[in-house]
């Protein structure tokens, strides 16, 4: 498989404090890598530094076109922040001049638009445009000169529900429809869970975690429920099972077992089962494991 971004040993400082720590990952092409980081943790500031706003302390990284060509540079497409636009013109003519402005094709201004959900012919000034409006424009913004990589802060960051799962869909439409690969942060893990292929996991500057979501949640565990517990737990350490306590009685087995023979060597035990179930971890779930769960997500 390409690779369209590689980083290796990246570090940035601010005086004394480092943000960034020896950081090293691989963004597959056509991928969706959702970023993710407690307030503070780097996640901005990395963002920054591959687009060349806080060039880093030390370390390299590369992007490559999709084919994997070495000496190939790839166009990229940043939203960081919110996006900047003239108030008193409409998208369209925002999109057309900005255009101009960055020296890059202005004939798809109008497709862009409808890319993202935002009708051409609208003639509102983006003043007046709500703050989802206002998000989408910064994407096809990101979009303009056809990049190969685009990287988006907090694409949903202050929009109600409806909007965030708007600009989930289309950022999942993306990588076919505009031949892109995209790296979002955000803080709403059930999102980031839907849209993204891989993930990175940020925690004080260093990365806990960079792959495949989908490996990243194959860690299956087996858990049981008793109205009894204490009968259950006793049960359990009698066949040498390992186990972790969790709410309301019930058990997390660390090992693999057949289900169908425990609860049946169980319930010819006397050991009541309320119910017994193989449930796979959710990504919030790995992200407070990975991050102690000592801060709030941002």
């Amino acid at each position: 498989m390409a690779y369209q971004l590689n980083v290796t040993g990246v570090s940035k400082s601010f005086g004394a404090h480092r943000v960034l720590k020896n950081i090293d990952m691989t963004v597959p092409s056509h991928a969706i890598y959702a970023l993710l980081g407690v307030n503070g943790s780097g996640k901005s500031t990395l963002m920054k530094g591959l687009v060349g706003i806080q060039p880093f302390n030390n370390g390299a990284f590369a992007f490559s076109s999709h084919d994997g060509l070495p000496g190939k540079p790839t166009n990229i497409g940043s939203l960081i922040e919110s996006p900047k636009f003239y108030p008193s013109l409409s998208a369209l003519e925002n999109l057309y001049y900005l255009a101009r402005l960055f020296g890059v094709d202005a004939s798809n201004t109008r497709d862009l638009l409808d890319t993202v959900g935002l009708d051409p012919s609208l003639t509102r000034p983006m003043k007046n445009y709500s703050l989802g409006m206002k998000q989408r424009f910064g994407i096809a913004l990101a979009l303009l000169g056809k990049p190969e990589f685009l990287i988006l802060d907090e694409p949903t960051n202050g929009l109600d529900p409806n909007g965030v799962v708007e600009i989930r869909k289309l950022i999942q439409q993306l990588p076919a429809t505009r031949d892109v690969t995209i790296m979002v942060s955000s803080h709403i893990l059930s999102e980031m869970q839907n849209v993204a292929t891989h993930v990175g996991i940020l925690d004080q500057g260093t990365i806990r975690y960079s792959g495949r979501i989908a490996d990243l949640l194959a860690d299956e565990k087996t858990l049981l429920e008793s109205p009894a517990p204490e009968e259950l737990r006793s049960w359990l350490l009698d066949h040498n099972l390992n186990f972790t306590s969790e709410d309301n009685g019930c058990f997390s087995l660390q090992s693999e077992v057949d289900m169908p023979s425990l609860i049946a060597e169980a319930s010819a035990a006397g050991v009541p089962l309320q119910s017994a179930c193989v449930k796979a971890p959710s990504l919030e779930e790995k992200f407070f494991e990975m991050t102690l769960g000592t801060a709030h997500v941002g």
